[in-house]
């Protein structure tokens, strides 16, 4: 069966669904800065507190 140009459209390699997230990854990304911005201590801070605490007791 020739299906012709529709699996190059449709299947989960088709340029359609490479179209459709990259649209929402652009829309996203365009979106980035309306998150909350945290006040969180990065994760390399944290751990070397913790190991600075375990070496004082």
């Amino acid at each position: 069966m020739n299906r012709g140009k529709t699996e190059y459209w449709t299947t989960e390699f088709g340029l359609g669904m490479t179209l459709f997230y990259g649209v929402v990854a652009w829309w996203c990304w365009r979106r980035r800065g309306e998150l909350v911005q945290t006040e969180e201590v990065p994760v390399a801070a944290r751990e070397l507190a913790w190991r600075e605490m375990l070496r004082r007791s």
